[in-house]
């Protein structure tokens, strides 16, 4: 399987049928010269299995403290992403939505999906949101 990187300043969805089978093709398309984030459900020690984590930056949803956490709230992760893209190029993947409209519901995830797309427009990076079948 060959995943379709988006061109820069362009949002492409990834639906599949499990999104640890997805990171490991991700994984075998990065480039070591890009600047990766990725923002997942997955913790570090189950990341780890699917994707070679020396080159990327990663966080993790969830309460938990930790050095690669980040809380599961849209206002944190839209903070992250937006301060991220502001300077340099490279790749966001995404995942965890469903967790994250359990939280906060649907709607807010619509909303702040559009605003990351209306975001990148103009910038060198491009985001990756990987949904599992079925979860909306």
């Amino acid at each position: 399987m060959r995943l379709e990187i988006p061109s820069s300043g362009r949002v492409g969805t990834l639906i599949t049928e499990s999104v640890k089978e997805s990171f490991q093709h991700f994984s075998s398309q990065i480039n070591n010269s890009e600047n990766v984030l990725i923002i997942t459900r997955l913790s570090p020690r189950r990341l780890i299995r699917h994707i070679t984590i020396e080159n990327v930056d990663f966080r993790w949803l969830t309460m938990q403290e930790s050095e690669h956490s980040i809380n599961p709230s849209l206002e944190h992760v839209n903070h992250l992403i937006i301060s991220t893209i502001e300077e340099g190029k490279g790749l966001i993947w995404v995942d965890g939505l469903e967790y994250l409209a359990d939280r906060q519901g649907f709607d807010a995830v619509h909303s702040f999906i559009r605003n990351i797309v209306d975001s990148i427009g103009d910038t060198t990076w491009s985001i990756i949101i990987s949904i599992e079948k079925g979860t909306f």
